[in-house]
């Protein structure tokens, strides 16, 4: 680390963001040698594979490593005190915690000051708030995922979340708003058709994330982001036009889409009583992925193609099976544009024709137009 006195900033750039030095009202570029800002394994605390995996993700998620590296989410923080949202001393200093240790194991990363005790303390603030990951059993990464992206969005959110579901696989992290600097919500438009009058009637979700079914060889590509079901009898809906029940089609479609995409591949399937892991391999692209015929179709948009283009920055891998898998994770870094793969504290380059295993198990993607929105 340099040793000159002064204050270390994380500033974007268009290749992504880097560090540099603030003396005397001067930014100057810190050098590491031959160390790449960001790329640093994260210690194991016993069976916290799931949460180092995830964290590597989440630090190379160049919107949101900014927005903590920068520190923008203390001002966040500020206005919900502000604003009144927090009602009790109490509350108000528990305000934050989890952001502000996620906040400062992403910023050791990319200044390469990890030790340790960081991600100790990150377990331990997580364990404080919750319960289900206290302990040193294996977790799956998807769950603390949504749970960590929905605590980040309760700590600096003015508006109260709302309540999640229990289904994942149906609601799979629903939210209705998030860290205003970052877009992470998909919106989904369910779309009810009356047998009768064949009138339809719209409502629209948000989500953190998509899940998506394992495809069967059968299944085209279109088919996994559009959801077609006929309501069974218990489920009748009372149509708005005809006023009669009626057992409707339920067809859910893509709305609008976030700069982030997060994609959950289910592998993890219910077969009877037992639950199996499906080891197909499952080929998604590392860049241009055209999520454009996959939206509602609407004639007054004014999104341009390069809006619906997406390329990948992070997989999450899930290896093993059912009661003994462990979690890594690949990673292009944004500074040298090199694939790594993390595996706790052990960190390799790997090339980019290896990103694509059977063990992977969320995808993240950014728009290709995105641009970070944090300045100085």
């Amino acid at each position: 680390m340099p040793t000159n006195e002064g204050e270390l900033s994380l500033i974007p750039s268009e290749r992504g963001w880097f560090v540099s030095l603030d003396v005397m009202g001067q930014r100057l570029p810190v050098s590491y040698g031959d160390k790449t800002p960001g790329v640093l394994g994260l210690k194991n605390h016993g069976n916290t594979c799931f949460m180092n995996a995830v964290v590597q993700c989440l630090s190379n998620t160049d919107l949101l490593a900014e927005y903590l590296g920068l520190e923008q989410y203390k001002s966040d923080i500020s206005q919900r005190r502000i604003n009144g949202v927090v009602k009790t001393e109490e509350t108000s200093q528990a305000l934050g915690e989890v952001t502000e240790q996620l906040a400062a194991l992403v910023r050791a990363l990319w200044t390469l000051e990890y030790t340790p005790q960081l991600s100790v303390e990150f377990k331990m603030i997580v364990s404080k708030y919750a319960t289900q990951f206290r302990g040193n059993s294996q977790h799956d990464a998807l769950e603390f995922l949504l749970w960590l992206l929905d605590r980040i969005h309760e700590d600096v959110n003015s508006s109260s979340p709302s309540s999640c579901g229990n289904d994942r696989s149906k609601t799979c992290g629903k939210v209705h708003s998030t860290v205003q600097y970052i877009s992470v919500l998909v919106f989904f438009r369910s779309s009810l058709t009356c047998p009768h009058c064949l009138k339809q009637s719209h409502t629209f979700d948000p989500f953190l994330c998509i899940s998506l079914p394992i495809p069967l060889r059968q299944t085209s590509p279109h088919m996994i982001f559009t959801l077609c079901l006929q309501l069974a009898p218990d489920d009748a809906w009372k149509c708005p036009h005809c006023k009669q029940l009626q057992q409707g089609m339920l067809q859910m479609s893509l709305w609008t889409l976030p700069d982030i995409l997060i994609l959950h591949l289910k592998r993890f399937r219910q077969v009877g009583e037992r639950r199996n892991k499906l080891s197909t391999l499952v080929r998604f692209p590392l860049t241009g992925l055209d999520m454009a015929p996959h939206m509602v179709k609407r004639s007054n948009s004014s999104q341009h193609a390069q809006d619906f283009l997406y390329d990948l920055y992070a997989v999450c891998n899930h290896h093993g099976g059912m009661h003994g898998g462990h979690y890594t994770a690949y990673c292009r870094n944004s500074v040298d544009g090199q694939w790594y793969g993390y595996d706790d504290s052990s960190v390799e380059p790997v090339p980019e024709g290896e990103v694509c295993t059977r063990g992977a198990y969320i995808l993240f993607y950014q728009r290709r137009n995105s641009i970070p929105t944090i300045g100085l």
